[in-house]
């Protein structure tokens, strides 16, 4: 087959690609390297066995260059993370997403299947447990709450600290970030226009996604280059809330894995999947982890701030997707030592964390109890 993948050059793309060439079939790249991610320019692990088109998802002459011929599309190129560009997320996520089915149909191409990057923040939080046995999608957490330092999502009828419970593909999104909102639009375009195109899409909703090529420059996103970036540099990693906190970190080339299944399978239809290990690991676990392998002795610093609307906890349900005989193969110890022997290789290695969250205190992002 042929394949575009867009975002190529990023963290997820990047796996991509290398695993579709390795299985014979020719890939085309498009990224606009970004320089809040690709500040150097073009990276050093872009294969010469695949074509590189500089280029931007939301042109669309790129796009029709970067499509002559393609079958397959695996749409990763995104803006993420938590910035003050409140409209550039709609401008890159959602009106890129959209271009490429503009493209698609006004030059009558013949794409068979799109598989795309969504993402867990579409939902806002996670699925809980009340101390009375209640399953419940939780609101965001109300600001008062979180001034007063009370971090657990409280049981609506008991008011009560609930537990984290796995959620599927059914959990209603009700993200209220930019970036939440941008995925989830994202997704609507793909799978509804997707079908009306009679293309096979399947939307991928991403747990918290880490290794190896996640750029270390990005001081906006991605919390292990965020803090291997300070720990490195002798600077204690800031925790917002109390460390406890949960996400369900998937080891990247897992993640890779799931979209060669999907791209190289038989399915065809429109639907989204959950894309995670089942598994929640606390902030103050993986920073233990982080600093053990890279600064011993060092220790993190709590901040007793907070960034409103973010979730608690997060665990993933991807019993559908095992379907299609995808399962997550790396635990978190192991996908961390994989990615400090890539970071370890990394020199002169620097931080903007510190200007960008100030930035983001000011704008009302990131605030103090």
């Amino acid at each position: 087959m042929k394949c575009l993948v867009t975002g190529g050059a990023g963290l997820i793309g990047s796996h991509i690609v290398d695993k579709m060439l390795s299985l014979g079939h020719d890939v085309v790249i498009l990224d606009n390297l970004h320089p809040q991610t690709h500040p150097e320019g073009k990276p050093n692990w872009i294969p010469k066995e695949a074509k590189f088109i500089q280029g931007d998802v939301n042109n669309y002459d790129d796009l029709s260059n970067a499509l002559q011929g393609v079958e397959y599309i695996s749409h990763q190129a995104a803006f993420g993370g938590f910035t003050n560009a409140l409209s550039y997320y709609f401008d890159s996520n959602v009106s890129g997403t959209a271009k490429i089915f503009e493209v698609i149909r006004e030059e009558k191409l013949s794409i068979k299947k799109i598989v795309l990057a969504s993402s867990q923040a579409i939902f806002g939080e996670g699925m809980y447990r009340s101390p009375n046995g209640n399953i419940f999608h939780a609101q965001p957490r109300p600001e008062e709450q979180l001034q007063k330092r009370d971090w657990e999502v409280k049981c609506p009828e008991t008011f009560q600290d609930s537990i984290p419970y796995p959620f599927d593909e059914n959990l209603e999104p009700w993200g209220i970030s930019p970036y939440a909102l941008s995925k989830y639009f994202e997704e609507l375009i793909a799978l509804r226009i997707g079908k009306s195109l009679g293309i096979s899409v399947a939307a991928f909703r991403y747990a918290v996604t880490y290794g190896p090529r996640q750029s270390i420059h990005n001081p906006y996103t991605g919390i292990f280059s965020i803090f291997s970036s300070q720990i490195v540099n002798n600077i204690e990693p800031l925790i917002f809330e109390d460390g406890n906190q949960t996400r369900d970190f998937i080891f990247v080339e897992d993640v890779a894995s799931a979209n060669i299944t999907m791209l190289t399978n038989d399915f065809d239809g429109q639907e989204a999947f959950n894309v995670g290990t089942g598994k929640g690991t606390s902030v103050n676990y993986l920073t233990e982890l982080l600093i053990n392998k890279i600064n011993p002795g060092l220790k993190a610093k709590y901040t007793n701030e907070f960034r409103p609307g973010d979730s608690r906890h997060f665990i993933h349900d991807s019993s559908k997707l095992k379907k299609y005989d995808w399962s997550p193969e790396t635990d978190i110890e192991t996908g961390v030592q994989k990615y400090i022997e890539w970071f370890s290789t990394l020199e002169n290695v620097q931080t903007q964390f510190k200007s960008a969250s100030d930035e983001l205190r000011d704008l009302g992002v990131i605030k103090k109890t």
